[in-house]
């Protein structure tokens, strides 16, 4: 063969390939419009206009596919599963206020993802494999989520690696000054950010709860708002429970937020620390972990401003109550605080607990009969603007309750450490 002839023979080879590889790409764009006539095929000429429909097709599609949103209300009846690396575009136009912080969406703007009252008490999104396998990557933007009337949690993120959440808006079903029930972002063994983001109106913004080496929890939470919840601003937890990707480790930064105005029971908090989340009689953790970096946060006008505590540590296994836990609990938090703006709290700045909050607050569903302190613990708190000066503590020598289970027969020694900035500090009378 000739010269020329393999040179042209090359080059129609070459645009084989690359006519191929724009076909694959384009393939892996599925488009969707609630304005578009039934029937279409996902493609920017004919969209689908269900976003149920979207994410299905994108689920069984190859490498990470790009769902673009037009601007326009869905409604779902079904809960989204997602299942696989995937890319999530809306439209919202983000409004912020004069220091910067979200407000919400322009809605002439808005993709807004819409529970009905078909979903029940659903969750509106899950994401994970929930076969044991981590997914990546997840990358949410410019979207709005609403919780249905039946006021299930908003998106749940389980096993998910290199995850991204920005200029996106989670609210409740209702106004306020009554929140809805449900959660509006939680994170189980999972890495990844959530940044710019408006959170409102629910019993807590974003729980985030702790991993493990085959699914660790790394995570950046900054320059959001979440505000006016039952609850909650934020919940860092240790332990990821109740999932496959059980984990007892969590490694947080919570920068440059605002999390203010929970201040609607004695429950509300801007952001809560614990060492363990809820219970799980299938893994059996007795033990959990944060490290976490806490700065520049505006904290406002909450019952309690921040608060560190053990989390679900019961005494008693819940939901009956009636069967004795044998278990004792531990752990380490590992806190670096650095000017955070703490003001106007309702009840308490700051609490300090070595049993759950709602305990040491005498809220009347967490008796000391129901929730016990841990054992052997240590808080190390580096708190050098203050914010802990004057806190609330709960930290007795020893176990101040006497009861039926085994292990409270006696008020044994608890053996907690609690420093701030490298003091130790006193333990307290219950």
């Amino acid at each position: 063969m000739k010269t020329g002839s393999l040179t042209r023979l090359g080059r129609a080879l070459c645009l084989t390939v690359a006519f191929g590889l724009a076909s694959i790409a384009f393939a892996q764009k599925v488009f969707v419009d609630i304005n578009a006539p039934p029937g279409g095929d996902g493609s920017n000429q004919a969209p689908f206009n269900s976003i149920e429909t979207a994410v299905a097709y994108a689920n069984g599609l190859s490498e990470t596919p790009t769902i673009e949103v037009a601007a326009g209300r869905y409604p779902v009846s079904a809960t989204l599963v997602i299942q696989k690396g995937m890319i999530l575009r809306g439209s919202n136009r983000m409004l912020t206020d004069s220091d910067g912080f979200p407000t919400g969406a322009d809605p002439q703007t808005e993709s807004r993802i819409v529970g009905t009252a078909a979903l029940g008490a659903n969750r509106l999104v899950s994401i994970g494999a929930n076969n044991g396998q981590t997914i990546s990557p997840i990358d949410i933007r410019q979207l709005t989520f609403e919780a249905g009337p039946g006021m299930g949690d908003i998106m749940h993120l389980t096993g998910v690696q290199d995850f991204t959440i920005r200029s996106s808006v989670f609210v409740g079903s209702t106004t306020l000054p009554q929140p809805t029930r449900g959660i509006g972002v939680l994170t189980n063994a999972s890495s990844g950010e959530l940044g710019g983001n408006f959170v409102r109106g629910l019993t807590a913004g974003v729980i985030v709860r702790g991993g493990s080496a085959a699914s660790p929890a790394n995570v950046t939470f900054h320059d959001n708002r979440s505000v006016g919840h039952g609850n909650g601003g934020v919940f860092l937890s240790g332990t990821s429970d109740g999932t496959l990707y059980s984990g007892n480790q969590l490694n947080a930064t919570v920068r440059n937020n605002d999390l203010s105005g929970s201040a609607f029971s004695a429950q509300g908090f801007g952001l809560r620390i614990t060492v363990k989340s809820q219970d799980d009689p299938i893994h059996d953790i007795d033990n959990g972990h944060v490290t976490a970096d806490v700065r520049d946060n505006r904290i406002v006008g909450n019952f309690t401003g921040i608060a560190l505590d053990a989390g679900f540590t019961f005494r008693l296994i819940p939901p009956d109550d009636n069967v004795c836990d044998p278990r004792s609990f531990t752990g380490t938090l590992d806190l670096t605080f650095r000017d955070n703006a703490v003001s106007g709290s309702t009840g308490f700045p700051t609490v300090i607990s070595f049993t759950r909050l709602q305990t040491t607050l005498g809220i009347p569903t967490a008796p000391l009969s129901r929730c016990q302190y841990l054992h052997g613990a240590t808080y190390s708190i580096d708190d050098r603007g203050g914010v802990f000066a004057g806190a609330k503590f709960d930290h007795p020598a020893t176990d101040p309750f006497i009861g039926p289970c085994a292990a409270d027969l006696t008020n044994e020694p608890l053996n907690n450490v609690l420093t701030i900035n490298g003091i130790p500090q006193s333990t307290t009378s219950h």
